[in-house]
């Protein structure tokens, strides 16, 4: 009877100490305002805390079998969504962020873009080619899904513990899948 009591009260004590942390790690959820305050501002690109940009370009094809030899041999609307592609793959040296729980906005030296964060599929036109965005928040991140017909650009966007804007992107396509490249920022 005795082992019964104890049982029970471990089982319970265990019970209450999950309880707790459940509440305690719900507390710490950060909304998407506070989030998108933190992310807000200018960023500076830290090379030495990104060492997945110090390799060779990203991007690149793969395939085989019967692919066009040449870019020559690529239909112009191919060519324009792959120079999207590249174009949004870029991560620039600077960044400065406006982000609200509902929009963020990006400028860097080519320009600024504005996002809905809805979840919602929109389009723009990149390099003359129409393309797919998707942003979302995920947890403490923004998520993005940039999509052509045959590509598609995945990146996120989160303040970490040490209070640095981590950029991690990746491509997908029928071809290849690219390993995931992280860029890390400093608050400037």
């Amino acid at each position: 009877m005795q082992q019964q009591v104890v049982r029970q009260w471990v089982a319970a004590a265990g019970a209450v100490l999950a309880m707790a942390a459940g509440v305690s790690a719900g507390a710490q959820k950060a909304t998407p305002a506070e989030v998108a305050e933190k992310m807000s501002g200018t960023w500076k690109l830290n090379r030495e805390l990104s060492p997945s940009l110090a390799g060779p370009a990203r991007g690149g094809g793969g395939g085989g079998g019967q692919t066009p030899s040449t870019a020559a041999d690529l239909p112009p609307d191919v060519l324009a969504a792959q120079a999207a592609m590249r174009d949004l793959q870029q991560l620039a040296e600077t960044v400065t962020i406006k982000a609200a729980p509902d929009s963020i906005s990006v400028a860097d030296p080519r320009g600024e873009r504005t996002y809905a964060i809805d979840g919602k599929s929109s389009k723009l036109t990149i390099a003359g080619a129409p393309i797919e965005v998707k942003t979302k928040w995920d947890k403490a991140a923004v998520r993005q899904e940039f999509s052509s017909p045959s590509t598609r650009l995945v990146r996120s966007w989160e303040v970490d513990e040490q209070n640095h804007l981590v950029i991690k992107s990746k491509i997908e396509s029928m071809t290849m899948n690219s390993k995931e490249v992280k860029a890390v920022y400093d608050r400037q």
